[in-house]
């Protein structure tokens, strides 16, 4: 071992270490900023739009359903058809986070679409029309 290596060579590993410990320090806490920046989406925004179509669909004879995944970081509204009517078909409406974006996927028998949205754009409005067109695609199926 060089005398470089014997006086330096602490104190870089030091260094070295200690940003390797920032750095996960830095990742953790964007990881729990994203997560509760999602949560607060979720409960002030996607759920309560959710829950109004999931009791109507329930009031009216139907099967549907709110799912939330807090460590999968999503939400899924689901329809879970009439086995005389839909052959047991489930539909799902899908709101997880990715990122720093929330993508929605749609999924009805073996079809999916899926779109990116910021998280500034997640709005009542936007959770209402895409619940309400799932909806409306998902009993078109059987009309």
């Amino acid at each position: 071992m060089s005398d470089i290596e014997k006086e330096l060579g602490p104190i870089i590993e030091e260094f070295n270490r200690s940003a390797e410990a920032e750095e996960a320090k830095k990742q953790r806490e964007a990881y729990i900023s994203r997560h509760e920046r999602f949560k607060t989406i979720v409960s002030d925004v996607i759920n309560p739009s959710m829950i109004e179509y999931v009791r109507y669909l329930n009031e009216r004879g139907q099967n549907a359903r709110i799912n939330i995944h807090w460590h999968f970081f999503d939400i899924i509204f689901e329809i879970h058809g009439n086995p005389l009517r839909t052959h047991g078909t489930i539909g799902t409406l899908e709101f997880s986070q990715v990122n720093d974006k929330i993508k929605v996927v749609e999924q009805i028998r073996g079809y999916s679409t899926d779109e990116l949205y910021n998280e500034d754009q997640i709005t009542k409005e936007l959770v209402k029309n895409k619940v309400v067109n799932f909806i409306k695609k998902f009993f078109q199926v059987y009309v």
